[in-house]
């Protein structure tokens, strides 16, 4: 996914929020594999999102912290990593109810690691996935009977992998 099809799919998921008033629920999700590159996506995505873009990693960000901006505010776009995101979820404050998108950045590392295959983060991921968002999204495909209604998707899952 090129970085400009990466920017549509999550305007896209965040075009529908213009009333978007749930606290700590993001319309798109965005997990890393480390806190350096979500760091990097949330200054790609803040010219695209109405609102704050959460950044849910630890780098230099206390967990208690996000937990009050998740608290106080509507955000469009949460960017993180997978621990965090999971620590954040099972604490409550971050909420998944509203997800439009997931997007899993499979953009390799200078060792040429993924988010997926990465030791420090693999475990969490499957956990994440597992145990938070597989439900989503298979809850949310389509039947072959709404795709010929014509009905919305709900929550989508993509793989994507841009340049440093």
């Amino acid at each position: 996914m090129s970085q400009l099809e990466f920017e549509e799919s999550a305007l896209e998921a965040n075009a529908i929020s213009k009333n978007f008033k749930h606290k700590g629920s993001p319309r798109v999700l965005v997990v890393c594999g480390s806190a350096i590159r979500a760091a990097e996506l949330t200054r790609r995505l803040r010219p695209i999102s109405k609102r704050q873009v959460a950044k849910l990693f630890s780098k230099h960000i206390k967990i208690e912290e996000q937990k009050k901006l998740l608290e106080g505010n509507a955000v469009d776009i949460g960017v993180g990593t997978p621990n965090r995101i999971l620590k954040l979820i099972e604490s409550g404050h971050l909420r998944i109810t509203q997800l439009r998108l997931i997007l899993v950045d499979c953009t390799k590392d200078q060792k040429m690691r993924m988010v997926i295959d990465m030791d420090e983060t693999r475990e969490d991921l499957y956990t994440l996935w597992k145990n938070h968002l597989a439900k989503l999204v298979c809850e949310s495909a389509p039947s072959p009977e709404s795709e010929q209604d014509g009905a919305k998707r709900g929550v989508r899952l993509r793989l994507f992998e841009t340049s440093y």
